[in-house]
């Protein structure tokens, strides 16, 4: 056994001739319409225009421009490093760096162990 689905028109139930989709908001909506009232409904309808919709003003006021760049070039690149040749200094760095190793080395005991 077969089933057939008719389109009714929403507003009179008779036979629907075309199926319009609309969006109200954010809300894309279909309707059923036969040929008498899809007459109706495109009698002061107009075509859309082409390119972007117009912003209220508004929006354009609410958005700052953002100041322009001296220049476009970024550099990605790391400045060379300076050997220290003071030895108190280059003494506290090796200090500190011993430090840093030592607790992390405890650190990934402790994580290891519990």
């Amino acid at each position: 056994m077969a089933e057939r689905a008719i389109l009714v028109c929403d507003v009179c139930g008779e036979p629907a001739s075309e199926t319009v989709s609309f969006k109200v908001g954010t809300r894309t909506l279909l309707k059923d319409f036969c040929s008498k009232h899809l007459a109706e409904l495109t009698a002061g309808a107009r075509r859309p225009r082409r390119g972007r919709k117009p912003k209220s003003a508004t929006q354009l006021q609410a958005a700052p421009r953002r100041p322009r760049r001296a220049s476009k070039k970024t550099t990605t690149a790391r400045r060379p490093t300076r050997q220290i040749k003071d030895t108190a200094t280059l003494e506290k760095r090796r200090a500190a760096l011993a430090k840093a190793r030592q607790a992390l080395a405890e650190k990934r005991a402790a994580a290891k162990a519990g």
